[in-house]
């Protein structure tokens, strides 16, 4: 069998074609209607990075999107399986059925609304950040057989490994990652909402690079409380009450910039 999917795949990692390159590569070694990929916030809470289909559909990036902002993953098991681990060891394959899911809205309005019949995720922790690169079968296509599994098991940790690889070339803010600069995020805080001090941007750029309120203290040389304080005006000015919604502040933003490119 020729390497030129495999090169191409490789080849795509930092472009905006790498999507389209994995699902290609994939289809060489087992059958795949679409895939998806995702990074976890400190919250594991996940962020679309990419979505591909087969036939050049829009069905994987549809679902991807509906996923993350109607809050399927609330009910999605894989956030229970990672949590409290390191994730640094062997990539983890975790499989599901429509059949499994127990939240009729999540089943329904997902999984049978774009025919999904099946998901296999790969998910692991590099340098720190879980990824997690699924794919799905169709309804018409049938389950993943155990020759599948042990195939897309072989392919994980190169799957996985490139995903981050990409998003770490990329930046990806328009699809759901925020770069990590603690300079650049002060200046986006403050295009979001000017009230902000400049303690308050501090405190909540620390917050979005994952540093816990302790480190954050011990960054700016300042108590724990007046951290705490720092971040409660700040999302009061912002209108949020959890990470995750300043995770979604700048996202959005970051993605009217692209836009207005």
């Amino acid at each position: 069998m020729s390497d030129l999917p495999l090169i191409r795949f490789v080849m795509a990692i930092g472009e905006p074609g790498f999507a389209a390159a994995a699902i290609s590569y994939l289809n060489t070694e087992v059958a795949v209607d679409h895939v998806s990929f995702f990074v976890l916030d400190h919250e594991l809470t996940p962020h679309l990075l990419g979505a591909a289909s087969k036939a050049g559909s829009r069905t994987a990036l549809l679902a991807g999107r509906l996923y993350e902002r109607s809050s399927f993953y609330r009910h999605d098991p894989n956030g229970q399986r990672i949590s409290g681990r390191s994730g640094e060891d062997d990539v983890m394959l975790f499989r599901q059925s429509a059949a499994d899911i127990r939240d009729p809205n999540y089943r329904n309005r997902l999984y049978r609304h774009f025919n999904l019949l099946e998901r296999i995720s790969l998910v692991r922790a590099v340098n720190g950040r879980w990824f997690t690169f699924n794919v799905y079968r169709d309804v018409e296509s049938g389950a993943f057989a155990g020759h599948d599994l042990d195939t897309l098991s072989g392919l994980a940790a190169l799957l996985v490994t490139c995903t981050a690889k990409h998003v770490a070339l990329t930046g990806h803010a328009a699809d759901g990652d925020i770069p990590q600069s603690r300079e650049y995020l002060e200046s986006l805080l403050e295009s979001i909402e000017p009230r902000l001090t400049s303690r308050e941007r501090q405190v909540c750029s620390l917050a979005l690079t994952g540093l816990t309120v302790d480190a954050i203290a011990t960054a700016l040389n300042v108590q724990q409380s007046t951290v705490a304080t720092l971040r409660r005006r700040a999302y009061q000015k912002l209108g949020i009450t959890k990470l995750n919604g300043l995770f979604a502040l700048c996202i959005a933003r970051i993605s009217r910039q692209n836009e207005a490119l």
